[in-house]
């Protein structure tokens, strides 16, 4: 099976790239499927991709805990190994995305923590969100997004929030779902955001799964 879609794309030829548990794939414009990356080794869940500027692709694979960075080829030119994920399977990484500085962004969801890696892979910083004065508890986090002022932009999952983490490991802005009870928020996920600021969210088992 493909596999549930868990992140996706759309590139400028129109395709579309998605991963979808058990592998990556591309659809063209007539949406035939192409292979990109499908390990045969089990257990593993793919829940995260980003295709990436000089067109190699960004790939967090849950099960061997590892980031790879992959040629349409097929070519792996970096592995990062993450042997300190300590969750099951499903929940070791949900978003992984490259920062500017050639670092990594990673959501451990299981675990509530983002790691903020160098480009060599070590350890840069760790936010715990299990220690954090937020609006309600963050439970099997989601998205992260550095933003351009060096804060920490995470969706807490079943905390049903989206919070914006300083530098010293404040939260200094967040939506709850007392802020738009009408929303009938119960998950924060993945969030993508505008060129005009706005923010697009995609909100799992709430009563609008997409808003902005």
């Amino acid at each position: 099976t493909y596999g549930q879609c868990q992140d996706a794309w759309k590139l400028d030829d129109d395709s579309v790239i998605v991963s979808g548990i058990h592998g990556v794939w591309t659809y063209d414009k007539s949406n035939t499927r192409n292979l990109f990356f499908e390990p045969k080794k089990r257990p593993l869940e793919i829940h995260s991709c980003e295709p990436l500027d000089d067109g190699y692709l960004l790939i967090a694979v849950n099960g061997p805990k590892v980031i790879v960075e992959m040629s349409p080829e097929g070519k792996i030119r970096k592995m990062i190994k993450l042997p300190y994920l300590r969750s099951q399977v499903r929940h070791q990484m949900k978003m992984v995305r490259k920062l500017d500085d050639g670092g990594y962004i990673v959501s451990a969801s299981g675990e509530n923590k983002v790691f903020i890696l160098n480009s060599k892979g070590n350890i840069h910083r760790v936010i715990d969100l299990n220690k954090l004065e937020a609006p309600l508890k963050a439970k099997r986090i989601h998205g992260v997004k550095m933003l351009d002022n060096g804060n920490v932009l995470v969706g807490t999952g079943y905390g049903a929030c989206l919070v914006e983490i300083d530098k010293k490991d404040n939260v200094v802005w967040s939506l709850n779902p007392k802020d738009i009870p009408s929303m009938g928020l119960r998950y924060v996920g993945g969030f993508q955001m505008k060129d005009n600021g706005n923010l697009v969210i995609a909100a799992y088992v709430s009563k609008y799964p997409i808003f902005e």
